[in-house]
C-alpha cells in the first residue's frame, strides 16, 4: 500500500505488451519500508503499487544487499524510441534518514514488451562523487533500430552531467559554470513552507530530431530562474566536450521571480513543457521563438493539485500527450504532508490542445453564452412525457414480479433506461444488463400517456429477453430507426458490464420491422472488429432511396476509438480508426453536482447533415471532448478509401468549453444540430449551414433537476418533426449514488421549431434557401422550414 513517505516520483509512458498504455512510476526510496521501486499502472487503473515493473523479485531487500541484482531506489526513467525503460538508479536508500549506499549507482533497460531486464550499466565509481545526487536521465536516439543511442545524467548536487554511449558502453563526465545553481533562487516559499535547496543541473530537454540536423539539450538548474543550451554533438564527443565551454550558451531571458523550474520536455514540434514548482504551473515556451516574456505560457495553473509539479515527460503517441507528476516535495521532506489530502496526482494533456493560451479566454465566454438566459429560451419547446424514480417492469402477474424479485432475476436499483426512439404511437427505451437483476433490455411505451411513471413492456414479449440466450436480446445499448419502419438494435451481448463483465454473446446488429413486431435481420459483428475492452455504444443509420436499399449503419466504438460500419445490401462490416475519435486528457475529468469522476469516452455522438448532390456529412464527436467533427459519408461508405483518407476528417471549428463534453446529437431537417451538454444539464443547438464558433451556438433547454445527465437524443420521422431525450444521471448510477426518492430517469420530448425561438439559430435558420455551402470540405445544402 502507497504511504504517505512516497514521493519524488518519475513518469514515463510505456509502450507494452500485456497493455496498449501504461504509465512507468518510480518511487524514491527516501524512507525505510518502500515498495516496489519501479511499476506499472494502466492509464485506465486506479494507482495501485502491487507488482513492480518485473515483479517483487526485482525490488526485494535481501536481493539488493546479497548481488545488487534488483532495484534499489530509483529517480527517474525515460523510455527510448524501440519500446526500453531507462531506469536511473541511485542505488541508495534512507537519503533522508541515514543515507546508505547499499549498491553502486546504476542504469539499468528494461524491454517493456516483455518486461524483461536487458541491461545494467554500474555508472564508474570515479564519476561519483560524495554526494552525488543523479536525479534526471533523458535518452537520445537518432536511428530506428536505437543503435546510435547516448544517455544523459544530471548530477544535481556535484553540478556535472554523465553521458552513457550504448555502443561501447563507455561513460564520460564534465561540469560547467552553467550548472550550477543561482544563489537567489535557492531560497523558496511553497505555501507557507520555507526552504533552501543549493540544487545545480536538473531539467533535460531535446529538441526534436530533423534531418540533417544536431539536437540540442536545453537544460538548466533547478534552483535557477534561467534556461540554457548545448549541441548534443558536444556532448557526444568523449574527447571534445571539456574543451567546449563557449558551446554551452544561455537561451534568453529570466523566467523571473520565483521561476525555478523541475523536469522540461519537449513535444515533436519543438514547443517546451516545464513544472514552474512555486508557482503550481506548468509552462510552455516554442523553442523556435526567442525566450521572453512574451514568448512563455502557462498551460495550467492549480494551487490544489499542481504542488510541485515534479517530473514532466511528453510521450511517443501519433498525437502526443504531456505528463505531469505533482508530488508536494518539500511537504514530503519536512513531514508535513496531511494522509486526508489528495497528495501525489498524474496528470496529462494533449499538447496541441494545452498550448491553446488564447482558448482559455474564449472558453469562460462561452461557458456565459451557453448558459445565460437558457431557461428563458427552453420556454414551452420541451416537455417530460415519462419520469420515474425507479424503473419497473410489467409483468404477466403480480406474482411473477415478486418471483424475480425473490431470485435475483430483478433487483429494481440495478435498472437504468439508457437509450430512446419513437416509431409513430410507439416510444422505444432501452436498459442494458450494466448490473444483474435486469429482467428486460428493450421496452416500449405509447406515446400518448397515461401515468406519469409506467412500468416497461418488454419488446417484442418478453420470450426475447432470457439472458443467456443468442437467438434473443442480451444487453441492449441504443437503437436507431430508418424511415422505412426498422429499428436498428445494437446488442453488446455482454452483461455485468458495471460489476464483472461477461461476453455471453457476440455483438450484433438486430433488424426488427415495427410494422410486424418481428426481427428480419441479425448480423453478428466480426470478432475482428470487436478488440479488446470494446465498448459498442453507439448507432445511426443512414438511408439514402425511398425503400432504403441503399442503406449503411454506423456503430461508434467509445473505448476503443474507432467506427464500424454495416452496408445491408451484402451485409457486409468494415471498421476504421482516426486520431479524432480518441478522447480529450482535459475534459475526461468530469465534475456533475458535486461527483467527480473520469471518463476517457472517445467517439460517441454521431449525427447526420442534410442530404444533397448524392452525399451527406457524417457530424461526430468523442464524449469526453468539446469539438466537433465532420467527415463525408462518401468516404466512410468505401471500405476501399477510408483507411487512405487521413485528410478527410476535419474539425469544424471552436471548441464548446471546458464543461463542453456532449453524449448524443441528431440534425433535424431543417440542418439543426441538438445535442447533450452532460455537463450543464442543458440542451444546446447549432446550425449546420453557419460556422461552429460560439457566437453560433445556443442553448433551447435546462434545467438542474430534470435535465440532470441527458443521454440519448433521437429526432422521430414524424412531421412535424419531434426530438426525444432521456435523462438518466448515469455517473450517479454508475457510482450507486441515486436517491431512490426522487425522480432519476425521464423521456423528454423537444420541439425543434419552438426550441430555437429566442436563440441565435432563428435568424440563421432563414439566412439562404437552396444555397451551395462547404464546411471544411464538406458540402451541403439549408433546406427552408
Amino acid at each position: 500500500m502507497m504511504q504517505a513517505v512516497e514521493a519524488d516520483l518519475g513518469l514515463a509512458t510505456k509502450v507494452s505488451g500485456k497493455s496498449a498504455f501504461s504509465v512507468e512510476i518510480s518511487i524514491l526510496d527516501a524512507h525505510r519500508e518502500m515498495p516496489p521501486r519501479g511499476s506499472d499502472v494502466p492509464i485506465k487503473s486506479q494507482l495501485s503499487l502491487e507488482n513492480g515493473i518485473s515483479g517483487w523479485v526485482m525490488t526485494s531487500s535481501s536481493n539488493m544487499k546479497q548481488k545488487c541484482s534488483g532495484l534499489t531506489s530509483v529517480f527517474r526513467v525515460n523510455v527510448d524510441d524501440c519500446g526500453r525503460l531507462w531506469v536511473l538508479d541511485s542505488g541508495q536508500i534512507d537519503s533522508q534518514d541515514d543515507p546508505k549506499q547499499i549498491c553502486p549507482p546504476s542504469i539499468v533497460v528494461f524491454d517493456l514488451r516483455t518486461d524483461q531486464l536487458l541491461a545494467r550499466y554500474i555508472i564508474p565509481e570515479k564519476y561519483v562523487l560524495q554526494d552525488s545526487l543523479f536525479s534526471n536521465i533523458i535518452v537520445d536516439t537518432r536511428t530506428i533500430d536505437c543503435s546510435d543511442l547516448h544517455v544523459y545524467i544530471a548530477d544535481t548536487w556535484r553540478f556535472g552531467l554523465l553521458v552513457f554511449r550504448e555502443s561501447d558502453k563507455k561513460f564520460w563526465r564534465f561540469s560547467h559554470h552553467l550548472f550550477y545553481p543561482d544563489p537567489l533562487a535557492s531560497n523558496y516559499t511553497l505555501h507557507g513552507v520555507n526552504f533552501q535547496w543549493s540544487d545545480g543541473i536538473f531539467g533535460l530537454a531535446l529538441s526534436p530530431l530533423y534531418n540533417y540536423e544536431d539536437r540540442i539539450l536545453f537544460f538548466h538548474a533547478m534552483s535557477s530562474y534561467r534556461e540554457f543550451y548545448v549541441k548534443t554533438s558536444v556532448l557526444r564527443d568523449l574527447h571534445g566536450v571539456n574543451k567546449s565551454v563557449n558551446e554551452f550558451n544561455l537561451v534568453g531571458d529570466s523566467r523571473g521571480l520565483n521561476g525555478q523550474s523541475s523536469a522540461s520536455a519537449i513535444d515533436r514540434r519543438g514547443v517546451m513543457f516545464y513544472g514552474l514548482v512555486t508557482r503550481d504551473s506548468i509552462g510552455c515556451w516554442d523553442t523556435r521563438k526567442p525566450y521572453d516574456g512574451k514568448t512563455m505560457g502557462v498551460v495550467a495553473m492549480n494551487a490544489d493539485t499542481l504542488i510541485f509539479p515534479n517530473d514532466i515527460k511528453v510521450d511517443q503517441d501519433k498525437r502526443q500527450n504531456v505528463w505531469v507528476i505533482s508530488n508536494r516535495l518539500p511537504m514530503f521532506q519536512d513531514g508535513l504532508l496531511n494522509p486526508g489530502d489528495y497528495n501525489y496526482r498524474i496528470m496529462f494533456a494533449d499538447t496541441i490542445e494545452a498550448v491553446k493560451g488564447t482558448i482559455i479566454l474564449y472558453l469562460a465566454v462561452l461557458v456565459i453564452i451557453l448558459t445565460e438566459d437558457a431557461e428563458s429560451s427552453a420556454g414551452r419547446a420541451i416537455g417530460t412525457l415519462y419520469r420515474w424514480k425507479q424503473i419497473d417492469f410489467a409483468y404477466p402477474s403480480p406474482d411473477e414480479r415478486l418471483r424475480a424479485i425473490e431470485n435475483g432475476q430483478f433487483i429494481q436499483a440495478n435498472v437504468v433506461p439508457l437509450g430512446v426512439e419513437r416509431w409513430k404511437d410507439r416510444v422505444f427505451v432501452s436498459t442494458p444488463r450494466w448490473k444483474s437483476g435486469i429482467p428486460a433490455t428493450l421496452s416500449s411505451l405509447p406515446v400518448e400517456a397515461l401515468e406519469e411513471s409506467p412500468p416497461l413492456a418488454p419488446f417484442p414479449n418478453w420470450g426475447w429477453h432470457n439472458q443467456g440466450n443468442c437467438t434473443g436480446f442480451t444487453s441492449i445499448f441504443r437503437m436507431v430507426i430508418d424511415h422505412c419502419g426498422v429499428m436498428w438494435v445494437l446488442d453488446a451481448g455482454q452483461v455485468g458490464g458495471f460489476e464483472t463483465p461477461t461476453q455471453i454473446c457476440p455483438p450484433a446488429l438486430i433488424a426488427i420491422d415495427l410494422e410486424t413486431d418481428t426481427i428480419i435481420g441479425k448480423f453478428t459483428i466480426p470478432e475482428e472488429y470487436v478488440l479488446q475492452n470494446s465498448l459498442i455504444t453507439n448507432i445511426i443509420v443512414d438511408s439514402r432511396d425511398a425503400q432504403c436499399r441503399d442503406l449503411h449503419v454506423y456503430i461508434s466504438d467509445v473505448r476503443r476509438f474507432g467506427i464500424i460500419v454495416f452496408r445491408c445490401s451484402d451485409a457486409s462490416f468494415w471498421r476504421f480508426n482516426h486520431y479524432t475519435f480518441y478522447p480529450d486528457p482535459i475534459l475526461s475529468n468530469y465534475t456533475l453536482h458535486g461527483v467527480n469522476f473520469q471518463w476517457t469516452d472517445g467517439v460517441f455522438g454521431l449525427s447526420l447533415g442534410s442530404y444533397y448532390l448524392g452525399d451527406r456529412p457524417l457530424y461526430y464527436h468523442s464524449m469526453s471532448s468539446s469539438l466537433e467533427f465532420v467527415v463525408s459519408t462518401a468516404v466512410i461508405r468505401d471500405p476501399s478509401r477510408v483507411e487512405n483518407s487521413v485528410d478527410e476528417f476535419k474539425i469544424l471549428g471552436e471548441s464548446r468549453g471546458p464543461i463542453g463534453q456532449v453524449s448524443a446529437a441528431a440534425v433535424d431537417r431543417n440542418g439543426i444540430m441538438f445535442f447533450n451538454l452532460v455537463s450543464q444539464d442543458s440542451i444546446g443547438c447549432w446550425n449546420t449551414n453557419s460556422e461552429y464558433k460560439i457566437q453560433n451556438l445556443g442553448i433551447v433547454a435546462r434545467n438542474n433537476k430534470t435535465m440532470i445527465f441527458p443521454n440519448d437524443l433521437r429526432l422521430d420521422h414524424e412531421v412535424p418533426q419531434i426530438g426525444w431525450i432521456i435523462t438518466n444521471r448515469l455517473p450517479f448510477y454508475q457510482f450507486n449514488l441515486l436517491n431512490p426518492n426522487e425522480y432519476n430517469f425521464r423521456v423528454m420530448f423537444l420541439d425543434p421549431e419552438v426550441a430555437i425561438v429566442n436563440t441565435i439559430l432563428l435568424n440563421l435558420v432563414y439566412y439562404l434557401l437552396l444555397n451551395y455551402y462547404e464546411v471544411q470540405g464538406v458540402k451541403f445544402v439549408v433546406v427552408k422550414m
